[in-house]
């Protein structure tokens, strides 16, 4: 059942709402520039469909007042590839006259951009090879850009589809397989490429690369890429159709982690079910069903809510991803994620008679400590907001030696971080995603450690009560681009107002 210990009862249906959306081949975030400029392209090859029209205009409505286009908060690798696609696809299937003016500023705007790439930051996902990519595209287009962007060689490209080869069974176990586009120039297409529902990966933007190179018609490809251009209604796309597994265990996980579900509720075992049904004990999972490399932070995400269910899942599983000091990020890549090794040690005690628990525990406790060289907070490659990663880092390692952790300096920093309007926000504007995952540290550290001084707790409502019902929400995410899942980031609000409500009913 859903808990209803203290819950409004508003709330209560809109938990169920969300938990009936969830499931195979489902999945709801907001549209992207980037994705959508790609999309914007078939308006040429296809100009009896309005629908790959309709992208264009989404296009001329969302620039912004610097030229760019990309995630509302500015952050330089999204706005950069987000902007170079764009221009790309109007000056390709624009209309002169029309867009002659939007095509100047967000020329503009990169040449503002030189040597101005920030250090350190969060790279978004395939960064350097969208970007060779996208760069030697705009050259043939004749956009005026900056040479400076061109940083990356041809002979890494080849370097890159060297190691992974020319047969599509590796492709699609790849990793780079969801940015195609970054390298259809290099492959030949090959049916074979296609997920069971007719995209590359789940990807609408390598999805359309390959349309572009491909001579031939592909129905199933056509009919994937019109369902995606009709999901969110507004002439643009999101960055991934579906991320059905990725939104399923995210969610559940953040009504778990808040205590408003148990594993028992009718809507919650429909989702548990469909996780059980993708579930591999040998490989994982990945963010999408129709995407077969698996990931460390779906995987950890999946095993946690099927043990926490009942079901029968081994923590072997994790051993694909084990290095010698720290769980690699997927499985042919050794990229490090702090959110994914969290997961996977909130995975880990899920089940404490396994023998690798404490040696296990001890690898992702130390990466962690040996990370915190601020004292204040850790960053991770998933989300821009670090205050996402300590939220989960304050809840899942209290009881793991708080002193070496700086866990209660984490929670000052977060105090000292609330804005005037009640709200938090790494980039300066206060957001409802991020001030649900502050909100929902305080009251779990009020609750379990120390009180937390009950106007911060309070003034923190007041704020997510007003800006819960936005219908936007800043992108947080990091893919390609960047993105807002909105059943994940509608949940996190509705998480921390269930236990703000349950936080007054007891004060």
């Amino acid at each position: 059942m859903l808990s209803n210990k203290g819950d409004p009862t508003e709330l209560i249906p809109k938990i169920k709402m969300l938990l009936g959306s969830l499931g195979k081949d489902r999945s709801t975030a907001q549209s992207v520039a980037y994705d959508t400029a790609w999309m914007a392209r078939l308006s040429e090859k296809y100009a009896s469909r309005s629908q790959f029209y309709s992208a264009l205009n989404w296009l001329r409505k969302n620039q912004h007042l610097d030229g760019s286009w990309g995630g509302e908060i500015f952050h330089y690798h999204d706005r950069t590839v987000s902007t170079l696609a764009v221009l790309i696809a109007l000056k390709q299937c624009g209309e002169l006259h029309r867009d002659r003016k939007l095509i100047e500023k967000g020329e503009a705007f990169l040449w503002n951009q030189v040597g101005r790439l920030p250090a350190p930051t969060i790279e978004t996902s395939e960064f350097p090879f969208l970007l060779f990519s996208l760069t030697a595209e705009a050259y043939e287009q004749d956009l005026d850009i900056p040479q400076a962007l061109n940083f990356l060689e041809a002979m890494q490209i080849e370097q890159r589809l060297e190691s992974i080869g020319l047969d599509p069974q590796s492709w699609l176990k790849s990793k780079l397989g969801f940015a195609y586009e970054s390298f259809y120039g290099y492959v030949h297409p090959n049916t074979r490429f296609l997920a069971s529902n007719g995209s590359i990966n789940s990807s609408p933007s390598s999805t359309v690369a390959f349309v572009l190179k491909s001579a031939n018609e592909h129905p199933q490809v056509l009919d994937y890429l019109v369902k995606t251009m009709s999901q969110n209604e507004d002439g643009g796309v999101p960055f991934a159709n579906p991320a059905d597994i990725f939104e399923a265990t995210q969610t559940l996980n953040i009504l778990r982690m808040a205590n408003v579900i148990t594993p028992n509720n009718l809507l919650v075992k429909k989702v548990l079910e469909f996780l059980w049904s993708v579930w591999n004990p040998e490989i994982g999972v990945g963010f999408s069903s129709q995407f077969l490399v698996p990931d460390l932070a779906s995987t950890a995400l999946t095993y946690t809510l099927l043990k926490w269910a009942g079901y029968h899942v081994s923590a072997d599983v994790f051993t694909l991803f084990e290095e010698e000091t720290y769980f690699r990020s997927s499985s042919e890549s050794y990229e490090l994620s702090l959110s994914a090794n969290l997961y996977t040690l909130i995975a880990l005690g899920m089940d404490l008679t396994s023998t690798r628990f404490e040696d296990w525990k001890d690898k992702i406790v130390n990466l962690f400590i040996d990370h915190d060289s601020s004292g204040y907070c850790w960053v991770d490659n998933q989300h821009i907001s670090p205050f996402y990663l300590t939220y989960l880092a304050i809840i899942f390692l209290m009881d793991i030696d708080n002193n070496r952790l700086h866990l209660q300096t984490k929670i000052r920093w977060m105090l000292k971080s609330q804005q005037k309007n009640g709200g938090w926000g790494f980039y300066d504007i206060a957001t409802a995603e991020e001030t649900s995952y502050c909100l929902l540290a305080l009251l779990f550290w009020d609750e379990y450690a120390r009180k937390i001084d009950p106007e911060v707790i309070h003034s923190a409502g007041r704020f997510l009560k007003i800006h819960s019902h936005n219908s936007t929400q800043p992108a947080l995410w990091v893919s390609k681009s960047l993105f807002t899942p909105t059943h994940v980031v509608n949940v996190a609000i509705i998480a921390a107002l269930t236990r703000y409500q349950r936080y007054c009913i007891s004060n």
